[in-house]
């Protein structure tokens, strides 16, 4: 683009004279009154003295507004009336009190009911109020289109008192000063006016014109309430505005009515808002116009004008304004399908099924299941959709479920503008049941016959299969954004003054430079001479002109050109040098520069936009050169290189407006001084220049505040680089971007977005359709998708396919391949890593140049086997009394995952078997139990969807010595001194390694004779049994068993008791019983003999009847306890014991020939009885009948087992 016609074209573009200041300095009304009284209103009003109407800027002549005290939540809220941008807002405390608001916040809204904050990067801001009474806090704001905006104070100084102003422009909707064509002179024929009745010929449909010189439109009689002017209007168009007169001449006009609309001419629908039929206003006298604006937009091709009330009689003269769609409203997705623009959040709904059902996943062709109700039982269930901004709603389009027979046969829609209020969508003033599906992929598509305006939608099922089940989509478009590009107004009749005309020269006065307009009927000027032409792509650019007088021909400009003079220059001629002309384009309006493209946090371009010559690490990727975010921002590896820059991608070609800059975000380093370079393709770069020089943008002096730079000369790109030229510190930046978005070249028949949309003819103006990848294996992903829109491609054929892909996390560029087919509709690109996530996108291209890429969709490439683990180690763990030996299994995750490892499966082997085990897929170690001694072989995989590859390790595991000793120690006696020992071996568990030998401990604890107390022996043996032999008789021993393994011994065994028995003392019978000579009975015994040492000895005799049957055994030992005296036992029924006689140790040969009761009284000491106390010893006579067992018991100080029998 030539900068001589960037600059001179600028203030044009701005649609304000330069002469009125910019946008910031241009005050809405509340200093200067402008904004009446009543529009400003509060939350609530300290006293009669601070009304609100007194919070305006500069207001001296009493207390500003202020805020009651009580007052919680005050605000202060200004009504603009249209809706306007709002560029800046300005704040002063109270001038009459020291009170004013330190911070505030800002909220808006464009119905006066529904709020929004105020957000710059994504958060609310809170501005910075006064420090006074009267100084100017003025703050510049972005992005803001409003007609009702709210000041909310957040914190104080003596009262919530403020003066303000609000700075803008008013927002213009160019689609309500665009006539149709039913006035006087319009493009409306005759034939297209018919009415329901026509008083006479003076009355005639075809004289409803605005400003005809007829009398009007008026029917026959005023009896009939029906009565309607009804005009063809040819094509399709949004109705935004309607003017009415009264009639000609005479004084007759229509007070009030209503109007009606159709598409089809057949079918009506009166024109409604709030759901309410609207009555217009309609004339107070003849002539004067009066015009309404729809406040809902509403599509027809059919209006009727239906008269309520009138004066005199019922007369009209009409016009309508209005728009053709630059869009098939029905084919316009909003963007509630998979990939679209509406947030998951958008999505709620009475309930849902599970997490497999929730709101967010009803979108046309998603993955997910789609949304369905907790129960079929509710009529009620809806899915609801915000929109977010406001569309006039065209069509509806559902599936069923995803992946299961579930679907909704049926449904009815409700919309709101507000979220609160709901409408059931009608047609013929009947609630409308749409159709929905019949199977659960298939999409089923109903248009709306009634045109309806709504920022939130109901679905609600009313029929099902299975289960209601829905996956939506929503077809329309945003009102306020449909225009149609205007010649500017060079033809006869245009708006450009003669004056504007000029020329280096003309050939005479009929010939003069005014007379050079589009079908003008005078000569035409002629050049003698020009000096500057039109550059496109830094070439010369000479257009085709005429070949005879009258036709036009004409020319789109490939590039978008910004200009407010232009000069033609004859080139080439047919007789003379002749023109008459006509210029197309726009105005963009000074919402250019607050039109945040989208690279600061949170904003639309995605990371995968950012590039850079380089960053330094980490922290200063390239995708974190977002202005407002909360990482530390862009920086290059380096200071050195002054060709550093950093890049961004679009997306789409804009018109560039502005610049912002912030430093980086916790550090003290910034950008001081920049250049910018742009781009339509990303490989050819021009600097941004003014004057012809390149330009230096001045940078920021600090690392948060926010710097921005207006461009003097328009400048349209698709990349833009920052290159810093100067730094502190550092070279770091955080940018953003302002524009405009150009989609289609400025034309006159070519409709285009309010927002100066362009492409040109020669290029496709929207992307390839239906872009769909699809993962083919691990390595490979297929693009499918089809040819550009058939008017998308302006006639011309399609060259090829560009096909762009890049590795999602990476910061590098994107590959390219060439696709140079029309016919050719996918593409598999191999080569990619395993498991990986990839963006692509794709235009379709002439050979004029490249059309737009679709939006970046993203794939991941197939999971696979994974590689080895890495680092596959073990470490012994000893054996304890819980546990024997182990192996600490210690591994990392593979170098190539190739998916998610969902398991890790662990084999291991020995001679003996092997096992199998699976971990989680986040366990990196595992204990083994294993045995001592013994050779493993270890293997381990991790699992994705497949099992990978092994590692592996062999290991001979350490010896141990046993935990434990053997069990189950036992002995038998062959002998008195002899007995036979056994064990059970050792298990390998607890072994710790292979068995050597046992060895058996056997130690002395008691004998009845004197022997070595510390007597122990030890026998080895690699049985487990052992024949003990030799023993000493009357002897108590402990024998344990302990096993041995290379490592040596364990611990011994509980010890195992073996007590050995004395001798038998003597064999010899009793002697017959017989008569005492004092009556008594006595029986004479020997006593047996004694082979140890004994204190003294006690003769003991039990007791029982001859008629007793029952067992005799003598007590185990004889304790008190178990004792009597003579008559008790000889008194008791069961057998019985008592002693009889006691004598001391060294008496026993004297008394070893005795005789039991010859009642001789024991001669040793007293000994304690159970029944009596102490008494001698008598050894009493036996009595008749009885039977009697004898016992010599011996006391010895070492525990003997020695017994005698019994006698």
């Amino acid at each position: 683009m030539h900068p001589y016609f960037q600059l001179v074209f600028f203030s044009l573009l701005l649609r304000i004279p330069l002469a009125l200041g910019d946008c910031v300095d241009l005050g809405l009304g509340m200093e200067d009154g402008e904004i009446p009284s009543d529009r400003v209103t509060a939350s609530s009003e300290q006293s009669a003295n601070t009304p609100a109407k007194n919070g305006r800027l500069k207001y001296t002549s009493g207390s500003s507004w202020c805020a009651g005290t009580g007052d919680t939540n005050p605000y202060l809220q200004i009504d603009l009336q249209t809706i306007h941008i709002i560029c800046a807002v300005s704040t002063q405390g109270n001038s009459k009190a020291d009170q004013w608001v330190k911070d505030y916040k800002l909220q808006l809204s464009t119905d006066g009911t529904c709020w929004r904050d105020y957000k710059e990067g994504g958060q609310v801001k809170v501005l910075r109020g006064n420090s006074d009474r009267d100084t100017t806090v003025k703050h510049v704001i972005y992005g803001v289109s409003t007609r009702y905006l709210r000041f909310l104070p957040q914190t104080q100084q003596g009262g919530v008192c403020m003066r303000t102003e609000v700075f803008g422009v008013r927002q213009e909707r160019v689609c309500e000063m665009k006539a149709i064509g039913l006035a006087t002179g319009g493009a409306i024929p005759d034939s297209s006016f018919t009415a329901s009745s026509y008083y006479d010929n003076r009355y005639k449909a075809s004289y409803g014109r605005l400003n005809e010189n007829n009398r009007g439109w008026a029917p026959k009689t005023m009896a009939n309430p029906a009565d309607f002017l009804q005009i063809d209007l040819l094509h399709n168009y949004v109705i935004c505005s309607v003017a009415t007169q009264g009639a000609n001449g005479i004084k007759e006009w229509t007070t009030k009515y209503k109007i009606q609309l159709s598409l089809d001419g057949i079918t009506f629908f009166t024109y409604k808002e709030n759901n309410i039929a609207k009555v217009f206003t309609g004339n107070s006298n003849q002539n004067g116009i009066i015009k309404n604006n729809l406040q809902e937009f509403a599509s027809a091709k059919f209006i009727r004008f239906w008269p309520t009330a009138f004066s005199v009689w019922k007369a009209l003269r009409v016009e309508v304004y209005g728009i053709i769609p630059t869009k098939d409203c029905t084919t316009e997705a909003i963007g509630l399908a998979t990939d679209g623009t509406i947030p998951d959040i958008s999505f709620t709904a009475t309930s849902y099924y599970d997490n497999r059902y929730k709101p967010s996943y009803a979108r046309l062709n998603g993955n997910n299941r789609g949304w369905a109700p907790k129960t079929t039982t509710n009529p009620a269930d809806f899915l609801k959709i915000d929109l977010l901004h406001k569309y006039a709603i065209c069509a509806v389009a559902t599936q069923g479920a995803n992946g299961i027979n579930e679907w909704t046969t049926n449904y009815k829609i409700h919309l709101s503008l507000d979220g609160i209020t709901f409408f059931t969508y009608k047609e013929n003033n009947t609630d409308k049941v749409f159709p929905g599906n019949s199977d659960q992929n298939s999409i089923t598509k109903n248009s709306l016959k009634e045109f309806s305006s709504a920022k939130f939608i109901r679905f609600l099922p009313t029929a099902y299969y299975s289960w209601k089940v829905l996956r939506v989509e929503v077809y329309g478009i945003v009102p306020t954004k449909v225009c149609k590009m205007e010649a500017i107004g060079l033809a006869t009749g245009g708006a450009i003054p003669d004056s504007s005309f000029t020329a280096s020269s003309y050939y005479d006065s009929r010939y003069q430079p005014s007379y050079g307009r589009l079908h003008g009927n005078n000569r035409v000027y002629q050049l003698r001479k020009f000096d500057t032409m039109l550059h496109f792509y830094n070439k010369l650019q000479v257009f085709p002109g005429n070949v005879d007088q009258n036709n036009i021909t004409k020319n789109s400009l490939k590039e978008f050109s910004s200009a407010k003079f232009i000069r033609f220059q004859p080139t080439a001629y047919n007789s003379w040098k002749a023109l008459r002309v006509e210029v197309y384009g726009i105005v963009p309006t000074k919402a250019c520069k607050m039109e945040a493209i989208g690279l600061a946090s949170g904003g639309a371009i995605p990371d995968s936009s950012f590039t850079a010559l380089s960053y330094y690490d980490n922290r200063y990727k390239a995708s974190y050169g977002r202005l407002n975010g909360k990482n530390r921002g862009w920086a290059p590896k380096n200071t050195t290189d002054p060709a550093d820059f950093l890049q961004v991608d679009l997306l789409y070609e804009y018109v560039i407006c502005a610049v912002a800059t912030q430093g980086a975000n916790g550090i003290n380093e910034w950008t001081i001084n920049y250049k910018i370079h742009l781009s339509l393709d990303g490989i050819t770069f021009f600097s941004y220049k003014e004057n012809n020089i390149d330009k230096i943008f001045p940078g920021n002096s600090n690392q948060r505040d926010i710097i921005k730079n207006n461009l003097r000369e328009f400048a349209s790109a698709k990349f833009i680089r920052f290159q810093p030229t100067a730094y502190y510190n550092w070279k770091a930046l955080m940018v953003e971007v302002y524009g405009i978005l150009l989609t289609k070249v400025p034309t006159a028949d070519d409709p285009s977005d309010w927002n100066v949309q362009c492409f040109f003819y020669g290029v496709p103006s929207q992307p390839p359709a239906d872009f769909n990848l699809t993962a083919s294996s691990s390595t490979s992903i297929i693009a499918s998708w089809q040819l550009p829109p058939v008017l998308a491609r302006h006639g011309r054929n399609i060259t090829g396919f560009k096909l762009f892909y890049k590795e999602k996390s990476s910061a590098g560029l994107e590959t390219t391949l060439l696709i140079n087919s029309e016919s050719t509709l996918s593409q598999n690109v191999v080569g990619l890593d395993k498991n990986t996530e990839y963006e692509f996108h794709i235009l379709a291209f002439t050979s004029d140049g490249d059309g737009p890429k679709t939006p970046v969709k993203v794939e991941r490439t197939k999971e696979d086997a994974p590689s080895a683990p890495l680092s596959f180690a073990y470490k012994e763990v000893a054996p304890n009394k819980m546990h024997g030996p182990r192996l600490n299994l210690t591994w990392s995750k593979p170098a190539e995952a190739n998916g998610i490892i969902r398991s890790y499966t662990l084999f291991y082997a020995n001679k003996d078997g092997e096992t199998k085990q699976s971990v989680g897929g986040d366990a990196f170690s595992y204990l083994v139990d294993v045995l001592g001694g013994v050779t493993y072989h270890f293997y381990i995989t991790a699992v994705t969807i497949k099992p990978g590859q092994n590692a592996t390790f062999s290991v001979k595991t350490k010896e141990y010595e046993p935990s434990r000793g053997p069990e189950n120690v036992l002995s038998i006696e062959i002998e008195r001194t002899e007995y036979q020992l056994s064990w059970n071996g050792l298990p390998r568990e607890v072994a710790n390694g292979f068995i050597k030998i046992y060895q058996v401990r056997l130690l002395l604890k008691e004998s009845c004779f004197s022997v070595d107390a510390s007597f122990n022996s030890t026998f080895n043996t690699t049985k487990t049994e052992m024949l003990l032999s030799s023993l000493s008789i009357c002897s108590r021993y402990e024998v344990s068993v302990r096993a041995f393994t290379a490592a040596g011994p364990g611990p011994y065994s509980e010890p195992l008791v073996i007590q050995t028995l004395g001798e038998v003392w003597s064999r010899e019978k009793p002697s017959p019983a017989k008569f005492s000579s004092d009556g008594g009975i006595t029986a004479k015994i020997t006593l047996p003999n004694f082979m140890g040492h004994a204190s003294f000895f006690q003769i003991i005799v039990i007791t029982y009847r001859s008629d007793y049957n029952g067992v005799v055994n003598p007590p185990a030992d004889f304790t008190t306890q178990e004792l009597m005296t003579y008559e008790e036992a000889h008194k008791s029924p069961l057998p019985a014991a008592y002693v009889t006689f006691q004598f001391g140790g060294n008496d026993f040969n004297n008394h070893q020939e005795f005789t039991v009761g010859d009642g001789v009284q024991s001669n040793g000491k007293i000994r304690s009885k159970r029944s009596n106390g102490e008494e001698y010893y008598y050894n009493r006579p036996l009595h008749p009948n009885t039977n009697y067992r004898v016992f010599l018991r011996a006391f010895v100080t070492e525990l003997c087992a020695m017994k005698s029998t019994k006698t």
